[in-house]
C-alpha cells in the first residue's frame, strides 16, 4: 500500500474517512440483530430479515447521491452529509431503549446506511479526481482495501465492547445465593448447582438462546444486561463518528481552491 496514498492530502482523509465509515456500519450492522433477538424478543429468521431496511437504505441513498454529485459542487457537501447522518445513526442506536416501538428502531437503523450511501461514491470520485489516471487502478483497490479494514476492525471493536460491558452488567444485575463467594473463586470454584450466578452468566454470554430457560426474574436481568451493553457498544462508535466529521468538514478539493482564487481575483 502506498504510503502517499495514506499521508497526502486530501487523499489521506478522504482514505481516513472511508475507513472510518465503514467501521461505524459494520458496527450496527453485526450488532443490530442481537438486539432484536435478546432484547426485543425476535426469532433469529425475523431479527435477520430486519437488515432488510438498512440495505435498502444504502443502494437508494447512493442512487441519490450519484445524482446529485454529477455536479462537482456538491461533491463535498454528499460527504459532509454523509458523515453527518453516519453519527446520527450511531446516536440513535445509542438512545435506543427496550420500550421503543419497532418501527422506531427500524427508523434508527436508515440514517447509518444511508448516510454511508451518500457519503461513499462522492469520496470514491475524490480519490480517483485527485490522482493521476495511471495511479487509479491502485488506488481503487486500496480504497477497497481499507474499507474491508474498517468493517474487520468495526466488528472486532464492537464486540470487544459489547462483551466486555456484557460481562460487567451481568456481575452487577444477575442475582442468586452464594454470588460472592462464587465471583472470589472464579472459574477454581465454579458449582454444578445451576442456582449460582457464576453459572448463570457463563450460560448466557455462551449462548443467547439459554435466556428463555432461565426463571423469568434471571430472563429479565440478562435482557436489562444485553440492552445496556449494546448501547454502549453503540455508543462508543459515537466516538468514531464525531472523529469523522470533523475530518470531513476541512477536507477541500483542489478544484475548490482553484475556484475561490478565482473568484478573489475577480
Amino acid at each position: 500500500m502506498p504510503a502517499r496514498l495514506l499521508i497526502t492530502r486530501p487523499r489521506g482523509y478522504l482514505n481516513f474517512l472511508n475507513f472510518c465509515g465503514s467501521l461505524i456500519v459494520s458496527a450496527i450492522i453485526f450488532n443490530i440483530p442481537l438486539y432484536f433477538e435478546v432484547v426485543r424478543g425476535d426469532s433469529p429468521t425475523v431479527a435477520g430479515l430486519r437488515l432488510i431496511v438498512p440495505f435498502l437504505a444504502l443502494p437508494v441513498a447512493g442512487f441519490v447521491s450519484c445524482m446529485v454529485i454529477n455536479s462537482r459542487v456538491w461533491i463535498r457537501p454528499a460527504i459532509i452529509c454523509g458523515t453527518i447522518m453516519m453519527l446520527t445513526g450511531a446516536i440513535c442506536l445509542a438512545c435506543m431503549g427496550r420500550k421503543l416501538s419497532s418501527w422506531v428502531t427500524l427508523v434508527f437503523l436508515v440514517p447509518s446506511s444511508a448516510g454511508m450511501g451518500i457519503a461513499f461514491p462522492a469520496i470514491n470520485l475524490c480519490l480517483l479526481r485527485t490522482s493521476p489516471p495511471g495511479e487509479h487502478a491502485m488506488v481503487t483497490s486500496t480504497m477497497f482495501l481499507i474499507r474491508r479494514l474498517g468493517s474487520v476492525i468495526g466488528v472486532a471493536l464492537s464486540t470487544l465492547v459489547m462483551q466486555g460491558t456484557l460481562l460487567s452488567y451481568l456481575q452487577k444485575l444477575i442475582t442468586g445465593s452464594h454470588k460472592a463467594e462464587v465471583y472470589i473463586h472464579s472459574f477454581s470454584s465454579i458449582s454444578m448447582n445451576p442456582d449460582f450466578p457464576f453459572n448463570i452468566i457463563l450460560q448466557i454470554r455462551e449462548s443467547v438462546r439459554s435466556i428463555p430457560d432461565l426463571s423469568p426474574s434471571h430472563q429479565e436481568e440478562a435482557i436489562t444486561a444485553y440492552s445496556a451493553a449494546l448501547r454502549v457498544a453503540f455508543a462508543s462508535m459515537i466516538i468514531v463518528g464525531v472523529l469523522l466529521v470533523a475530518v470531513a468538514l476541512p477536507v477541500r478539493l483542489p478544484d475548490e481552491d482553484v475556484t475561490e482564487e478565482r473568484a478573489a481575483q475577480a
